[in-house]
């Protein structure tokens, strides 16, 4: 058996962990009901749906005083109290409590409100208070609000350990011996790498040839490391809410942009996910894949700029869809003379060095490209 306690956190500030990250279900699990280690990176696992206004627009909920129990018939609910996003009081559910159910607290249904008595009823009847529950300062889990502690089955601790937890690498397997006749056919053989979620995954190796002699037949000891690839932090400025997928036989990265309030989507494309990393970044607005000349940040503020140069504007068809395209950045707050950089140039009248040099210097207080180009 094995004991999992629900908590909420104490929000700190708006940027760390804000009230609307706080205020939602947390799980900690325990082998021996003392030493809880916090699961999901000491992250909210359950949070309450947003209501939808007659406007079209949403509301926002959080809640506090989560409550884990048993269900008789198997499986698992919870009961807690809907608050607003932010941690204040909400008058639409006084007196009433939020119940969701859960084959194994990794998904849940929300299923809707309890008066007071059946959420105490629910309580008893799911065993919600029969273990003690551990004082906060005795948690060695930053910000912990403890509510109950609910013991659970070995399989159910089992697989929140091991979708919950930062897989670990527990184990290697190579062959004791291997047959090859040059480098290039020895690096054919993958090790086997095994990690405590249950996974595993062939893994290159590199290895130290530097006693093999491959022009002569015979039996070697070799050493060799598994082979990481190391990557520069942060892979990508200003980007928030990544997200890797993987779509015919392709890898696709997706984040949104902070440095212009989100108003933006990037896409990056590559056959593996290492090479994402170097992959050119393509803007994405209203569903169109938009490549602009230039993105640009400045070297003290960190804003970006973005550079779009027209060179045929004394071409009719071409001119139009200029200014088609301008009029997409605007309604995604990318402003000329704001974040967006025009430029135009026809056959009489072509863009000089010394043109650029001088919206350098008005953009970034600089003239060389290589202190600005992104």
């Amino acid at each position: 058996m094995a004991y999992l306690l629900s908590y909420t956190r104490l929000p700190v500030d708006s940027v760390i962990y804000d009230p609307r990250l706080a205020y939602s279900m947390h799980l900690a699990i325990s082998e021996d009901g003392e030493n809880y280690q916090a699961l999901n990176h000491n992250s909210g696992v359950l949070f309450v749906k947003a209501t939808e206004n007659e406007d079209g627009s949403l509301t926002p909920w959080s809640l506090k005083n989560p409550v884990i129990l048993e269900l008789k018939d198997g499986g698992f609910g919870v009961v807690a109290e809907r608050i607003g996003a932010d941690g204040e009081e909400d008058t639409e559910s006084a007196g009433k409590f939020l119940y969701f159910t859960t084959k194994d607290f990794l998904d849940y249904t929300e299923v809707g409100f309890l008066s007071k008595e059946e959420a105490e009823e629910k309580k008893r009847e799911g065993n919600a208070d029969r273990m003690k529950v551990p004082a906060a300062e005795k948690l060695e889990i930053q910000g912990v609000v403890p509510q109950n502690v609910l013991e659970i089955s070995e399989s159910v601790a089992d697989r929140l350990r091991k979708k919950l937890l930062t897989p670990v690498n527990c184990g290697m397997e190579f062959p004791e011996q291997v047959e090859a006749s040059s480098a290039e056919e020895l690096e054919k053989y993958r090790a086997m790498a095994f990690y405590t979620d249950g996974t595993k995954v062939a893994k290159r190796v590199d290895w130290d040839l530097s006693t093999v002699d491959f022009a002569v037949p015979g039996t070697y000891k070799i050493k060799g490391n598994v082979h990481q690839e190391h990557f520069e932090f942060p892979i990508a400025f200003y980007r928030a809410d990544p997200c890797v997928a993987k779509w015919k036989n392709k890898y696709y990265f997706i984040a949104t942009n902070d440095a212009d309030d989100n108003h933006t989507l990037y896409i990056r494309e590559a056959d593996t996910i290492p090479e994402l990393v170097n992959a050119e970044e393509k803007l994405i607005l209203d569903g169109i894949m938009l490549y602009p000349d230039f993105v640009m940040r400045h070297p003290f503020t960190g804003q970006y700029f973005y550079w779009e140069h027209f060179g045929m504007m004394d071409n009719p068809d071409y001119c139009n869809h200029a200014c088609d395209k301008i009029k997409l950045y605007c309604r995604h707050g990318i402003i000329p003379s704001v974040n967006l950089i025009l430029t135009y140039e026809t056959k009489q009248c072509p863009l000089n060095a010394d043109k650029v040099e001088m919206i350098l210097q008005e953009y970034f207080g600089c003239s060389k490209w290589d202190a600005v180009v992104g």
